[in-house]
């Protein structure tokens, strides 16, 4: 579907049209639920979360003002729904925690090679909690770093500290998958 199709069927959708509404949703099924899937590590909750998402963009989506921003605004929402779950259920912990190590980008390509080779969700699900999202969201979704701080609603540094600690996790598992 192209770019302009893809923004009719948005803006139909906002009218109340409920046959483009189901091609939406249609369309964001599968990468929403990855992207929850590789949050809660749970494909039940998954499915709860993903219906929480679709209720809400039933019930949000006359507010887009950019029907261009559909996709990053479903993400946001489904962050904020998972985040707002994984907190119920996990409120004496800390969510979302991180080493906040500095950012060196140089590590991704040795990551992506790496992420080539092996079941990129499985090695993502391995991952910290406060570096899934944005592993999932760089290499499976190929969203930039910006795209990435838009949607799960963080600073840039923040996105670029929990990409570097993620990958460092990922060389973990990479190399206790060699021995």
């Amino acid at each position: 579907m192209t770019v302009h199709q893809n923004e009719m069927l948005i803006s139909l959708a906002q009218t109340g049209d409920r046959d483009a509404l189901n091609k939406l949703f249609i369309q964001i099924q599968q990468p929403i639920f990855r992207y929850l899937k590789t949050l809660t590590k749970d494909n039940t909750l998954a499915e709860d979360l993903l219906q929480e998402v679709f209720i809400v963009i039933f019930k949000k989506l006359w507010l887009l003002k950019e029907p261009k921003a559909f996709v990053s605004w479903t993400y946001r929402i489904a962050n904020r729904i998972a985040v707002k779950r994984l907190k119920k259920e996990k409120s004496s912990k800390i969510l979302f925690q991180s080493d906040w190590l500095q950012q060196q980008e140089q590590q991704e390509t040795h990551c992506i090679e790496f992420l080539g080779q092996i079941d990129v969700i499985n090695a993502i699900e391995q991952t910290s909690s406060a570096s899934r999202p944005v592993l999932f969201l760089r290499f499976v979704e190929e969203k930039s770093l910006k795209e990435i701080a838009a949607i799960l609603e963080i600073p840039l540094g923040t996105v670029k500290s929990r990409l570097f600690s993620g990958i460092a996790q990922l060389k973990k598992h990479e190399n206790t998958q060699l021995k």
